[in-house]
């Protein structure tokens, strides 16, 4: 059946979060037998909205674009991979899958890759999606793997797309199918020793995705886009009879990236891709969430419960090396609290790292780097988690938001201020706008601060108009002219925009050292001064502080709910959060809350003063010693894949 409104009935169109209303019509089919009088009525909500892939020369660059037009707007897509909540799907209830959506549509998501290694999600899945404003890209489940061809196999997987394409394309949140996860660089790699066969390896690939699926999808649903794979060279891939010489290549399609060698926090260490289908970082979840399934035994980061969960090769340690590049491993004397730290520096680790590749991408949306770039597309890996282990989610699992989901607030906010260094040491300033109209009477602050005090010692500020859809470069500046005789050590910076002066509408930091060189970082004392019921389930926190404190940490133990922002620089002496409750949580008073609230921040986990700690050891000496002591030898630089 072909559904054709009339030309005067009005629409309105269905948009992804961020870019307008998901509107939804209740569409009812009856059928009606004459004979029997029997009548059967079928009822669907749809919505309205159209989507392309774009293809097409960018000026200035070699290659083409890859990006999605919905409605005919080019839409930056931002968000995150989505796995399987549960091994035992009976467990993913409405209510678990409502606080998961409704967590990416807080940090401003509007896309969801739904991977090719997991599951068609049920039903409830995507009409979340639908109503919240989270577009699907939708792998078929063909994952890292290689697939027999032959005609058994073969018809099950045209019943299975056959089935999945019919129950899905009544969604408006579905914008795209997708032949399968990483197989074709997977043959374009030789990730499993098939070069020897190339040929006939390549020809089951093609008989599969291009001669099998792909039809299927298309005669189907002619109405959105299919690519063969992800990572892909797009139309590229396909002149190349469908497997690409460098299916990752940063002048087409998607790239998947992974490098957990690299330093994370340095931005010059990522590609400049048209879109970032995949990229992340691991972290451990909270003691809060890792306790609930171990035992005091276990609370060591080199425990064999901590190996048994760590499904990554080398993961623990590759993570305690990352940590290591910027700030020293905690040095508590009781093991529990030393352990607990560990995990927090994992995700502060884990927060940074996504952040610093996230805007990255964010400010290419316009721009080229040698050549490369205009990015439309940043899809970390990943949302969520299906056990409690070190992982790449940035929400636990359990629904408790880890660091890294409190700066996707942030880094995908509709309005994005960027502060960044480059190579030559010049202080820049952008912001991103996803915003579909113009904004004006900004004002952005760029002030310098010593760690010793809360005062800046230089502030500039620039009022400016911010374009609608537009990354604007708004201040260049040598950063030893900001720091005007200061040492880098001593100092970092952040950076704010406001509108009038008042409100604030974005907020970020630079760091010009890591945490052992830093300079006069003394032992804060973070404290909740009072919590407050606003209304059902609503809360604010005030929170003070005696020093400069880093990645401030606020956790609300046994409470389900999220705070409004967290793991934040506090620069004032006091400063106020929100903390909302889920509705499927059971509802505390203002002083449960305020009982079950623990902070910490990063001079808190040192025995030693800060200062001393931060700036005296040298960092990959205590880990090498920890490695030596556990049996292991510091490994090379390599590039890992994420599976």
């Amino acid at each position: 059946m072909h559904l054709a409104p009339r030309p005067s009935t009005l629409i309105d169109r269905w948009w992804p979060n961020g870019y307008g209303s998901q509107t939804l019509y209740d569409l009812e089919v009856q059928f009606y037998d004459l004979r029997s009088q029997i009548t059967s009525t079928a009822t669907k909500r749809i919505g309205f909205r159209t989507v392309e892939l774009v293809q097409e020369p960018v000026q200035g660059s070699v290659g083409l674009s890859y990006y999605f037009r919905v409605n005919d707007l080019p839409i930056f897509m931002k968000g995150s991979n989505w796995i399987p909540a549960d091994a035992f799907q009976e467990r993913v209830t409405p209510q678990r899958l409502t606080v998961l959506l409704q967590s990416a549509q807080l940090a401003h998501m509007n896309m969801f890759r739904v991977w090719g290694g997991g599951i068609y999600e049920q039903e409830r899945f995507y009409e979340l999606a639908d109503e919240l404003g989270i577009a699907i890209w939708q792998d078929m489940m063909f994952g890292c793997a290689l697939y027999p061809v032959d005609q058994g196999f073969l018809g099950s997987v045209q019943s299975e797309i056959s089935y999945q394409i019919d129950r899905l394309k009544s969604h408006p949140s579905v914008l795209t199918w997708s032949g399968n996860n990483e197989n074709e660089a997977a043959l374009a790699e030789d990730w499993y020793q098939t070069k020897a066969s190339f040929e006939q390896y390549a020809d089951d690939y093609r008989t599969l995705y291009i001669g099998t699926v792909m039809p299927i999808v298309q005669k189907q649903d002619a109405t959105r886009p299919f690519v063969s794979s992800s990572p892909t060279n797009g139309v590229e891939s396909q002149t190349e009879n469908w497997i690409a010489k460098d299916p990752q290549s940063p002048l087409y399609g998607d790239v998947h990236h992974y490098d957990y060698f690299a330093d994370g926090w340095d931005w010059q260490t990522y590609p400049t891709p048209r879109f970032a289908s995949e990229y992340g970082f691991q972290s451990w979840p909270s003691f809060e969430t890792i306790q609930q399934v171990s035992s005091p035994s276990d609370w060591s980061i080199f425990s064999a419960f901590s190996s048994q969960r760590q499904h990554h090769d080398d993961g623990n340690i590759q993570q305690l090396m990352m940590v290591a590049r910027h700030m020293n491993l905690p040095t508590n004397q009781n093991d529990t609290v030393n352990y607990a730290n560990i995990l927090y520096v994992s995700q502060i680790n884990q927060a940074v790292a996504i952040k610093t590749e996230t805007e990255h991408y964010r400010r290419l949306r316009d721009n080229l780097l040698n050549g490369q770039g205009h990015c439309m597309g940043a899809l970390y890996w990943q949302l969520n988690d299906i056990w409690q282990a070190p992982t790449w989610a940035s929400i636990e699992y359990g629904e408790k938001w880890k660091m890294l989901h409190y700066y996707a607030i942030k880094f995908n906010s509709p309005l994005l201020v960027s502060p960044f260094e480059d190579s030559a040491g010049v202080l820049r300033v952008m912001t991103v706008s996803d915003s579909t109209v113009d904004m004006t009477s900004l004002l952005l602050n760029v002030s310098v601060y010593k760690w010793n005090s809360m005062t800046p010692t230089n502030v500039i500020s620039v009022p400016f108009d911010q374009p609608a859809l537009n990354s604007t470069t708004l201040l260049t500046r040598p950063t030893a002219q900001l720091l005007n005789g200061l040492q880098r050590e001593e100092a970092f910076i952040v950076a704010t925009v406001t509108n009038d002066g008042e409100y604030l509408v974005s907020d970020n930091w630079v760091l010009l050292s890591s945490f052992q060189e830093a300079i006069g970082i003394e032992k804060a004392t973070v404290e909740v001064t009072s919590v407050i019921a606003l209304h059902d389930r609503l809360f604010l926190i005030d929170l003070s502080t005696d020093h400069i404190a880093p990645f401030v940490w606020v956790e609300a133990i046994g409470v389900r709910g999220y705070f409004s922002y967290n793991g934040f620089m506090m620069v004032t002496p006091t400063t106020s959060m929100f903390f909302t409750q889920w509705d499927d949580a059971v509802e505390v008073t203002a002083d449960e809350l305020r009982a079950s609230l623990r902070v910490t921040s990063l001079t808190d986990i040192y025995e030693e003063p800060s200062d001393r700690t931060m700036h005296h050891h040298h960092p990959h000496k205590s880990l090498e010693s920890i490695l030596l002591q556990k049996g292991r030898k510091p490994m090379k630089d390599t590039t890992l894949n994420s599976l």
